[in-house]
Formats: C-alpha cells, sequence, structure tokens
C-alpha cells in the first residue's frame, strides 16, 4: 500500500510539473500570436513590457518544471528498474491515460474552436484567436510526450488495460460527439448558404448590417458568409484526432470497450439520421397544412429551426463508416459476429422506438387539446410536430420484428436488453404520466389549483397512456419469453462458472481412481455446462472458456 502511495504521489507531481512548463508555454505563445491578425479586432498588440513579462514567466516555468521534473522522472525510472510490475500496473496506465485523454480533448478542442472563430469573422470584427491557438499547441505538446512515456512499456490485463482502453475508446467517441453536434452542422449549412446564393435563390446576408447603425430594426441576417473553409478545418481537427486514435488500437480486437465504443458510435449516427428525418417530414407536413414555410426556416441565417440536412448528412457517414468497420471485424469481437450485428439492430430499434411513442404521447397530447379549443384556434403546427416524430419512428416497428425473427439462442440478449429497455421507458412514464395527473387533480380538490392545470392534465394523461401500452405490451413480451428470469438466473449461474474446478489433494490408488471417476464424472459435466453458460451469457471470452474445459478434461483424467 506505501509502495502505490508512493507512485501516487510521483505521477502526480511529473503531470504536474509537465502542466506547468505548458502553460509557461501558453502564455508564451499567445503573446507573440498577438502581434498578428488573430488577436482580432478587440484586443491591442502586446507592449514590450508585456512581452518581457511573458518571456520572464515562460522560462522560469521551464527552469522549475525542468529541473523537478528530471528528479521525479529519475525515481519513476528507480522504481520502475526495482519492481518491474510498477511499469505494467494501474497507477501509471490511469494517471498517463487519464492525463493525455484530457491533453488530447483539449488540444483538439482549442484548435476546432480556433478555426471556428476565424471562420464567423465578419469584416466589421474578429474574435481573439491567439488563446486558443497558443492552448492547443501548449496541450499537443503535453500530450505528445504523454503518449510517448506510455508507449514505453505494455499495460498488464485488469485494471490497467481497462484505463488504457477507456482513454483510447473514449476520446474519440467524445470527439465524435462534438463533431456532430457542433462543427459539422455549422460548416454544412455554411456550404449550403453558399450554393444558394450562387444559384440566386436564397441569400442570408444584409446589407444593412454593415451600415453605421447596424443594430437597427432592419437587420435581418449577417454581413457576410461565413469563412466555409476555416469550419471545415474545424470539423478536420476532431476527425483527425478520431483518425490517430483508430490508428492506435487498429489490432485490439478482443475488447469489450471497443465494441460499445463502436456501437455507440454507430447509435449516435442512427440518432442523428432519425433527428434530420423528424425536422424535414414536419415541415413536409406544416407545407402540407397550409403553414408557411420560408428559407430562412431551413438555412438560417440565425439557427435555422429546421436544418434538416446537417444531421442526416453527418449521421449518414456516421452509419456508412461504423457500420462497415463493424461489418468488417465483428468475427472477431468479443460478442461475436450474429450478437454485435442483434446487438446494433436492438440499439438502432430503440432510438427509432423512443421517437415512435414519444410522438404517440404528442399526438395524444394534442388530440386531447385538440378536442377541449375553441372553433377557432389552429393545432396544423402542433399535429405536424406530433405526426414527424411518429413517421420518422415509425421504423422501429420492422426493426423490432427482424430482430424477433432473427433472434436465435446465441444472439438473444440483446433481443432481451431491447425488451426490457422498452418496457423500463413505459414504467418511467406511467410515473411519470400519473404523477402529473395526481398532483394536478390533488392541487385542485385542496383549494389550491395549477394555474395552467388543464396543459398539465392532459399531458400527465397522454405520458400515462404511452407508459400504460408499453407496460402492458412489452411487460406481457418478457413474461412469455421469461426475459427477466432469464437474466436473473443467469446471473446466479455466472459466479459458479466462473470458479476454478478443484483438484485432489493426493493421488488415489487404482481401485480409489476408479471410484471416484465414476463418483465425480457428472461434476465435471456440470462443471463444462456452467463453464458453456458463462460463455453464451459474455462472462467470460471464448480463448478462457476453452482454457477451463481444457483444464476440466485435464483433472479428469
Amino acid at each position: 500500500m506505501a509502495r502505490q502511495i508512493y507512485r501516487v504521489y510521483l505521477y502526480i507531481v511529473s503531470i504536474a510539473l509537465l502542466v506547468l512548463a505548458a502553460v509557461g508555454l501558453a502564455l508564451l505563445l499567445n503573446t507573440l500570436f498577438a502581434f498578428t491578425p488573430l488577436r482580432g479586432s478587440f484586443r491591442a498588440e502586446p507592449t514590450q513590457q508585456e512581452l518581457v513579462q511573458s518571456l520572464i514567466f515562460s522560462v522560469t516555468a521551464w527552469i522549475i518544471a525542468a529541473v523537478l521534473g528530471f528528479v521525479h522522472l529519475r525515481l519513476i525510472q528507480h522504481d520502475i528498474a526495482e519492481f518491474g510490475n510498477a511499469a505494467l500496473g494501474g497507477v501509471r496506465a490511469f494517471f498517463l491515460n487519464s492525463a493525455e485523454a484530457i491533453a488530447a480533448l483539449v488540444a483538439v478542442l482549442s484548435a476546432a474552436s480556433a478555426f471556428s472563430m476565424l471562420g464567423y469573422a465578419q469584416p466589421s470584427s474578429s474574435g481573439d484567436s491567439s488563446g486558443l491557438f497558443a492552448m492547443a499547441l501548449a496541450a499537443l505538446l503535453v500530450a505528445g510526450v504523454l503518449e510517448f512515456e506510455r508507449r514505453r512499456f505494455a499495460v498488464a490485463p485488469g485494471a490497467a488495460i481497462v484505463f488504457q482502453r477507456l482513454h483510447v475508446y473514449g476520446v474519440p467517441l467524445i470527439l465524435l460527439v462534438v463533431t456532430t453536434l457542433g462543427y459539422w452542422g455549422a460548416a454544412v449549412l455554411t456550404t449550403v448558404q453558399d450554393l444558394l446564393m450562387r444559384a440566386n435563390i436564397y441569400s442570408v446576408v444584409d446589407p444593412n448590417v454593415c451600415n453605421p447603425n447596424p443594430y437597427g430594426p432592419a437587420v435581418n441576417g449577417i454581413c457576410s458568409l461565413p469563412n466555409a473553409g476555416f469550419l471545415w478545418l474545424a470539423v478536420l481537427m476532431p476527425v483527425a484526432g478520431i483518425a490517430f486514435y483508430s490508428l492506435t488500437a487498429w489490432n485490439d480486437l478482443r475488447s469489450k470497450i471497443r465494441t460499445v465504443a463502436h456501437i455507440a458510435s454507430l447509435s449516435l449516427g442512427v440518432g442523428a439520421v432519425l433527428f434530420g428525418l423528424i425536422g424535414g417530414i414536419e415541415l413536409l407536413l406544416r407545407a402540407v397544412f397550409g403553414v408557411p414555410v420560408f428559407w430562412g426556416d431551413i438555412v438560417g441565417p440565425w439557427n435555422p429551426p429546421y436544418d434538416f440536412v446537417s444531421p442526416i448528412s453527418i449521421g449518414v457517414l456516421i452509419v456508412v463508416a461504423y457500420g462497415l468497420w463493424l461489418r468488417a471485424e465483428r468475427a472477431y469481437l468479443p460478442l461475436g459476429a450474429q450478437t454485435t450485428s442483434r446487438a446494433v439492430e436492438a440499439a438502432t430499434a430503440v432510438l427509432f422506438a423512443v421517437a415512435f411513442w414519444w410522438g404517440i404521447g404528442r399526438i395524444a397530447y394534442t388530440a386531447l387539446q385538440w378536442f377541449g379549443a375553441s372553433a377557432g384556434e389552429s393545432f396544423a403546427t402542433r399535429w405536424a410536430g406530433a405526426l414527424a416524430l411518429t413517421l420518422a419512428g415509425a421504423a422501429y416497428i420492422p426493426f423490432a420484428i427482424h430482430l424477433r425473427q432473427a433472434t436465435t439462442t446465441a444472439s438473444s440478449v440483446p433481443r432481451r436488453a431491447f425488451i426490457l429497455a422498452l418496457l423500463a421507458g413505459g414504467i418511467i412514464a406511467g410515473a411519470v404520466g400519473l404523477t402529473m395527473t395526481l398532483y394536478t387533480l390533488g392541487t385542485s380538490v385542496f383549494g389550491a389549483p395549477l394555474g395552467n392545470a388543464d396543459q398539465v392534465v392532459r399531458g400527465g394523461v397522454a405520458t400515462l397512456l404511452v407508459g400504460v401500452i408499453l407496460v402492458v405490451s412489452y411487460g406481457w413480451t418478457a413474461q412469455q419469453e421469461r426475459s427477466v428470469a432469464a437474466i436473473l438466473k443467469r446471473l446466479r449461474q455466472a459466479p459458479a462458472a466462473l470458479k476454478a474446478p478443484t483438484m485432489p489433494a493426493q493421488s488415489p490408488t487404482a481401485t480409489e481412481d476408479t471410484a471416484a471417476t465414476a463418483a465425480t464424472a457428472p461434476d465435471e459435466t456440470a462443471a463444462i455446462e456452467q463453464v458453456l453458460q458463462a460463455y453464451e451469457t459474455h462472462s467470460i471470452d471464448l480463448h478462457e472458456a476453452a482454457e477451463r474445459v481444457k483444464a476440466l478434461a485435464h483433472a479428469g483424467r
């Protein structure tokens, strides 16, 4: 224990000193970049005094970090030389991987934000991106040093390799989420705006913005289009980070964390496509119902509510990329080819089911409002939104049917997870809906009614209706297929299957050996069955199952 605490101290101090050196570098670069147009329109050029101050601070930080860092690095090397497992253990893996993950995220996101700021610069004003570029370079240096140190030794199985895989697969997933939700949409939207303007179809530029009084009531757009080139460079930064980590872990195929990360990435793409479909269908229904539709609803300039091109485009790219990736390596993943395919299908079905049942709830809520509304009240926009959710999510029905037909004994876990996910959603929706309804009725009975009691009751009833339908349908399905009972049974069997076979302490005589073999034959068969059940529930992988069966066979002989 004392040795572990000592190693924690060594890595905390060493990483802190590396961060100190990076802060000194970032401060100096920030001052130097401020002499360029990167400082923007609102920052003055640094004086000679500011340059000298930043230079002295940086040199001082580098000297202190270098001296103390050298001492602690020597102590780390001495610890590794004395205890070989120190280079493979969890303490080193945790600090190196967590620190590198943070540094990599800071470097990539700072660079992307800097390019995005350059992209949104207007002729009359631009932001200060010098600090972001300085931070990106300093964080990249920290990540590079930690990556070099991490690669010096391989990690041991157990906690150490878990920390490494969380870093290697977690960072790309975070970058993919940030790209999907932020940088991609801005680049695609600007590109679409430019194409529409070149075709003389629609213009988001308002020349009044460039007048001396740009904040008057006549302002409807922007002074000029953002620079699409810089915005695509902002997209390129996280894409480059994802590509780097993908190459780093190219051959690490026997990892459950890798499988989960890839399925989560694919699900993110499916969610983006679904979101785009909902927006596009709602826009179409609004036009059908006679609600005016404008180009500004689709392409802006200010946060267009029905931009369906951006999410659909990034979603299709993610689904194709990770779909092909999973297809190429699914046979080598711990879940196996069939179970991996069913897991992807179950995750997709759950996402579409959320949209579908959310739409059903909105349809019920809109219908309840419509029946109690006045004759002149229009619900076209509400019906369009509710129907769009339902129609876009209706794809969950064929997914669920195919998942049921394609499910076999070897791939039943994804099917059961799908059933339990919808059952859980129904229970939660029912509980929320019942709470809303009883709360509103209770306040009315005791003389403290809510100001919007009618809306709350209708929302509660609609939510309760969806919850009841889900609980009844998928509760019955879970009962028929024994989904809950099977999972509980396998959870009870897993600990027994993980126990190693007991070897006899002494060699029996020939007579005793014959009797013992006959007596333990059923036990050996039961132990093999337990190992196979553990493999079926994915408590152990194929290699470990094979080793245990060999051990049982050797014990029997």
